[in-house]
């Protein structure tokens, strides 16, 4: 019971058929997400980015080798123009070209120009203009600057001798100068930066240049040779960045320095490619819908059809008369629900079969009850008609010889003790006749509950019978002390007490013992009565509750065997436990009275 309620338990917590396919629905859109990522990132995405960087590596390859003959031209003649290639490669590319040097140990940016860049520092309500010496000097707005200047020659700003920015003193910054015009600035704030034309793009704050260059100075490792190297530079890396789409290149032309690099940024992203991407993958994507579709198609199939055959099968198991119910695991709440419908219906045609097949039984054994008690009565009638039939003949004989004279005088006293004797015989077969016929009616019959006092009945009735133990030289022992009370008809009660106490002094041989005792247990009381030194035959212990039943007929020749017939039916009106049982010093007979 308890494996098909935590079986029930786990099957109607299933999801709706409703649910399941919005689920169906929403794990196709994430499939598409996810074969969309894999497609454009290890299909497409790696020719598209071996393409972009192949063209790329051209331009740059290309930029390498006018920078070579531009500044052989200002080696020679003095003609040439390496700021301007570089200018005119930016903006036919959009890439961002800045050149480097790493003579300090790490790489830096190399000065572009001649001109350098002007910051304005308000010091005591005065602004004065400095002149930075170097590019590699990055100050921002709101600095804070400390220096000993001196007035450059067109008079319109100063040099700094020594600088320090924010605290932090600049190592390219010291030197000495003998003009008197100088002046001490402590803790000015930088309030503008004028830049000149040709300044790199480090100085818009680009943060793409910016991470290009820390990446060329702590990760070198990350940078990839390139093929340019062998046509106008010495060597050439490139390093791509898949957070920001960003490739970075590094080469070093032929005519430059050891220590001197350029390198060049280039962005990735273009619309044209991502389209180009898009209706490259867009069959892929088709192919892979169709497939779904008809996989969805496929479940939605079985996830009804399955079902449907198996409360199918369910059905003829019930018209075969298979009512136990069924706990297969659907995946929908539908279905369950129908199964759970389907079980509902085989406990209900179970309960009406069963209560049929009760009501069957019930009625026969009501049949064989009425066909036993035809039995009886007709036996009882039998036995009835015999019993009386044998004192009424020697009454009516007996009266009939002495009314012809045939008894002698002296016989006559011994005459009229015989028809005495068979009168009490015959009153006692009415008696019991009577008795039986009420008790048997005890389904119509009120019976007449009182609370009354079971130590003192059976005291009250000991008391008259004690001639009869006597006449036997009896030992009666009786343990009477416990005062009990019962709820019952008194007078029925008392017939039954009486029955088992006769019956056990009539049939006890002389000289053995009779117990009366009532025996307090746990739950009950016990009234019982032990005769010892007699048994019953085992195979006569279901024979003596039989109407007209007489284990010894010598013993009372005057018993209609009516007395436990009748005890029997007083204590199975009132619902109490009895029986008469044999135990190894005689037989006992016992009622059971509860608390």
């Amino acid at each position: 019971m308890k494996n098909n309620q935590s079986n029930r338990k786990r099957i109607t917590s299933n999801t709706s058929f409703q649910t399941q396919l919005f689920l169906i629905i929403l794990i196709v859109f994430a499939v598409f997400i996810v074969a969309e990522y894999f497609i454009v990132n290890y299909s497409f995405n790696g020719d598209y980015f071996k393409t972009k960087v192949t063209a790329n590596n051209e331009l740059l390859s290309t930029l390498s080798r006018d920078i070579n003959t531009e500044k052989g031209k200002d080696e020679y003649d003095g003609s040439g123009n390496v700021q301007g290639t570089v200018e005119k490669f930016i903006n036919e590319t959009g890439a961002i070209v800045v050149f480097l040097s790493n003579e300090s140990g790490g790489y830096i940016l190399e000065d572009s120009g001649s001109n350098a860049f002007l910051v304005q520092v308000q010091y005591q309500d005065t602004i004065y203009n400095l002149k930075m010496p170097s590019y590699q000097i990055v100050v921002k707005v709101g600095d804070k600057i400390t220096a000993e200047c001196y007035l450059s020659t067109d008079s319109n700003s100063y040099i700094p001798l020594s600088l320090m920015v924010n605290g932090e003193i600049s190592p390219l910054v010291n030197g000495s100068n003998n003009q008197e015009t100088k002046i001490n600035i402590t803790s000015g704030q930088v309030v503008s930066i004028t830049k000149p034309k040709n300044l790199n793009y480090l100085y818009e704050g680009n943060s793409k240049l910016e991470q290009g260059i820390i990446v060329l100075t702590n990760n070198q490792n990350l940078f990839t040779s390139t093929p340019s190297s062998s046509t106008s530079s010495k060597q050439a890396f490139y390093y791509y960045n898949e957070e920001t789409s960003v490739l970075y290149s590094i080469s070093q032309p032929k005519s430059f320095g050891d220590n001197e690099l350029i390198l060049v940024v280039f962005s990735m992203i273009e619309t044209s490619s991502i389209l180009s991407v898009i209706s490259s993958y867009y069959g892929y994507i088709v192919l892979i819908s169709i497939m779904i579709a008809i996989l969805i198609a496929l479940f939605i199939s079985k996830a009804f059809s399955e079902p449907i055959k198996t409360l199918e099968q369910e059905m003829h198991k019930l018209s075969d008369g298979n009512y136990a119910p069924s706990y297969y695991r659907f995946k929908n709440r539908e279905m369950v629900s129908l199964q759970e419908t389907t079980n509902g219906i085989k406990k209900s045609t179970k309960e009406k079969v069963d209560s049929i097949n009760s009501q069957k039984e019930d009625l026969e054994k009501l049949n064989q009850e009425l066909l036993k008690e035809e039995e009886l009565r007709s036996s009882f009638i039998a036995r009835l008609s015999h019993e009386l039939k044998t004192p009424l003949m020697v009454i009516g004989a007996t009266t009939e010889a002495m009314q012809d004279g045939i008894i002698k005088p002296d016989e006559m006293e011994k005459q009229y003790d015989t028809i005495l004797e068979e009168i009490d015989k015959t009153t006692g077969i009415i008696k019991d006749i009577i008795g039986t016929y009420k008790v048997s009616n005890s389904k119509t019959m009120t019976l007449n509950i009182t609370r009354f006092n079971l130590t003192e009945l059976v005291k009250d009735i000991i008391d008259p019978l004690y001639p009869i133990a006597e006449k036997n030289n009896l030992i009666v022992e009786t343990h009477l002390e416990q005062i009990v009370y019962m709820n019952a008809d008194k007078n029925l009660i008392a017939q039954v007490v009486s029955n088992f106490i006769t019956n056990a002094f009539k049939y006890t041989s002389q000289n053995h013992k009779v117990e009366i005792n009532i025996n307090d247990n746990a739950s009950n009381f016990v009234f019982e009565v032990k005769n010892y030194g007699a048994h019953i035959a085992e195979e006569n212990l279901s024979k003596i509750w039989l109407p007209f039943y007489r284990e010894n007929v010598d013993i009372d020749k005057t018993s209609t065997g009516m007395g436990l017939y009748i005890v029997k039916e007083i204590l199975n009106t009132h619902k109490i436990k009895y029986d008469v049982v044999n135990f190894d010093g005689g037989v006992e007979a016992f009622f059971v009275i509860n608390k």
